[in-house]
């Protein structure tokens, strides 16, 4: 019984945890220089010189007739030097992000995706995608490596940032356990022009839930409680690359009854988390620490 009240504690761990994640154009060819020709132009041949007068009785001297001058050569015509085209320069892809969506250190765009590898606790490769963009929020699917059901939470759009009422379940061989949210406050991601070394939010849900852990019913009801403060901007590498991220330390408080197999136990604990989160990409490594410590690194992203 003990072991299976541990792997619903870790059930109800990863839940909370999940909505709490985050040819270049060939260059014109130069247009050839223009032909230079010069115009060659003869010179007539000089007249020759008089005939040499004879001793002969005053003779009439005959004018020296001048040879006609040889036409001067028409000038070659210089070609025009031949017009290049300006390459066509495609248009800047649209982005998927407006209104109230659009915060740079969580990219809300649609078909983006972000894949991390995760190891310690629960250890897996799990692709976030955004499949679904609307005016006021947005849906984001969860897909771990080897399952056939991946997550999806819903996100809402607003003047205080993005927000998740979702936390989600946890499908798989143990058995699937969900949660629904009867309220919720704050927020999960503050607007860009809040974040800064020092900011600090938070969240709270109400939560009740049910399902079956390893072929037994379970439900569980309860409060959960998310603090977030940004205490660092700092260089971090992972397998996608290095980036300068914030670095937000953020506690989560979670006081849950839960009833399985005919007893009711109150289950109480506090995770601690440590993540990063780089401008234009988004959340780009996560640390739980801990009795459930893991690391997710973020390996590739797309369609930003």
């Amino acid at each position: 019984m003990k072991n299976l009240m541990r792997i619903a504690l870790l059930v109800l761990v990863i839940a909370a945890l999940t909505a709490c994640g985050g040819s270049s154009a060939n260059e014109p060819t130069a247009a050839p220089a223009a032909l230079e020709v010069a115009t060659a132009t003869e010179q007539p041949t000089a007249a020759p010189a008089a005939p040499t007068a004879t001793a002969k009785p005053a003779p009439t001297e005959a004018p020296t007739v001048a040879p006609t001058p040889t036409e001067a050569a028409a000038p070659t015509d210089t070609p025009e030097p031949t017009a290049t085209t300006e390459p066509t320069r495609a248009p800047a892809a649209a982005s998927g992000m407006s209104g109230d969506c659009s915060n740079p250190f969580f990219p809300v765009v649609e078909g983006a995706s972000w894949t991390y590898d995760m190891t310690g606790t629960g250890a897996s490769t799990y692709t976030r995608t955004i499949t679904e963009v609307r005016d006021n929020g947005f849906t984001m699917t969860n897909a771990t490596d080897g399952s056939d059901t991946p997550l999806s939470i819903d996100y809402e759009c607003g003047e205080n940032g993005l927000s998740s009422a979702t936390l989600g379940g946890l499908p798989g061989a143990a058995g699937a356990f969900s949660f629904s949210v009867t309220n919720f406050t704050g927020t999960n991601f503050p607007p860009a022009d809040q974040w800064k070394t020092g900011a600090t939010w938070n969240a709270s849900y109400t939560v009740e839930g049910g399902g079956t852990i390893q072929d037994i019913e379970a439900t569980a009801t309860g409060d959960v409680a998310l603090t977030y403060e940004i205490v660092d901007q700092e260089s971090v590498t992972v397998p996608a690359g290095t980036f300068d991220a914030y670095k937000v330390n953020s506690t989560l408080t979670q006081k849950l009854t839960m009833s399985m197999n005919g007893m009711t136990v109150p289950v109480e604990f506090t995770i601690n988390s440590v993540d990063w989160y780089a401008k234009d990409v988004g959340q780009v490594k996560s640390m739980t620490l801990g009795d459930f410590a893991n690391t997710s690194e973020l390996v590739a992203y797309s369609g930003l």
